[in-house]
């Protein structure tokens, strides 16, 4: 894997969506359903419920960024977007965690180091997860310069 094996929109369109739908989940959704329901659950369920909402997200923001890379540039093999899923996956993580120590820093609230090594291995196993629901298969559009190409040789044709 090297640096050129990387789609960095894929890798931008990984970091975007996990930021957007952690804000979407986290600061919208959870909030009035932890109030109304989750609020008189014991903590392990409480634990179970948030666990399985990241999963989610994770997945689907890994789903949605490998058909983006497909899309754009088409899959021989799953194993072709690794490198730009794991780069994804990284910069997100890190942007997360960063920003995570940063709040708790800031609002003086205790960090748990446990909660940000299953946060770390959950942002670094589920996106791949998501890839596993993407088929290999050809682009869907082609790139400018290809369709001009193509539009040349048709109209020489």
């Amino acid at each position: 894997m090297t640096l050129k094996d990387v789609d960095w929109r894929t890798v931008a369109t990984l970091v975007v969506l996990d930021l957007v739908t952690y804000v979407a989940v986290y600061w919208v959704v959870v909030p009035p359903i932890h109030e109304a329901v989750l609020f008189g659950l014991p903590a392990p369920t409480q634990l179970a419920v948030a666990l399985t909402l990241s999963t989610v997200r994770l997945v689907l923001v890994g789903c949605f960024a490998a058909r983006s890379l497909r899309a754009r540039r088409g899959l021989a093999r799953r194993r072709d977007a690794v490198p730009s899923m794991v780069a994804g996956v990284v910069v997100a993580t890190v942007v997360q965690v960063v920003a995570g120590c940063l709040s708790a820093a800031l609002t003086g609230a205790p960090l748990a180091p446990m909660a940000v090594v299953v946060a770390v291995a959950q942002w670094l196993a589920f996106p791949l997860v998501g890839l596993l629901f993407v088929a290999p298969g050809e682009a869907d559009r082609l790139h400018r310069g290809a369709r001009k190409a193509l539009n040349w040789r048709v109209g020489a044709g």
